[in-house]
């Protein structure tokens, strides 16, 4: 990158060395190269980051990650699960075919029930599981 630099500074100082004396050069040359370094900062600035020279870190090897991942857990077990298991089967039975895959139409072959019945039980097991959420935090 610094020679990059130089080269660009040298490149538009080399035209008018001859135009250039001795107590304007240093000047000018200074002038010019702290241009370039500002023209590069702000190129730098306006492009992104090529991701895939960054190494891949999974969120789970980081400190920050870790704990992330453990407070999830504990909130799951703690109480997403116990609001699941409040909920009659048939609404757990519909929030577990949607939450698998979304493919509602291999859920009601396999439930035997119609459409409009696998969305209401979906919804309104949906709801229940907020309420439940909800009442827990207060």
């Amino acid at each position: 990158m610094a020679e990059d630099l130089l080269q660009d500074v040298f490149v538009r100082v080399y035209p008018h060395r001859e135009y250039l004396d001795a107590s304007f050069a240093a000047k000018y040359l200074m002038r010019t190269a702290s241009n370039v370094a500002k023209t590069y900062r702000d190129r730098l600035r306006h492009e992104p980051i090529a991701t895939s020279d960054l190494p891949e870190i999974s969120s789970s090897e980081t400190p920050y990650g870790t704990l992330l991942a453990k407070e999830r857990m504990e909130f799951y077990r703690g109480r997403v699960v116990p609001a699941l298991d409040s909920l009659s089967p048939a609404h757990r039975q519909a929030l577990e075919f949607y939450m698998a895959d979304g493919k509602r139409i291999a859920a009601v072959r396999q439930l035997g029930i119609p459409y409009s019945t696998l969305k209401s039980r979906e919804e309104w097991g949906l709801r229940y599981v907020r309420e439940g959420l909800k009442t827990d935090v207060a």
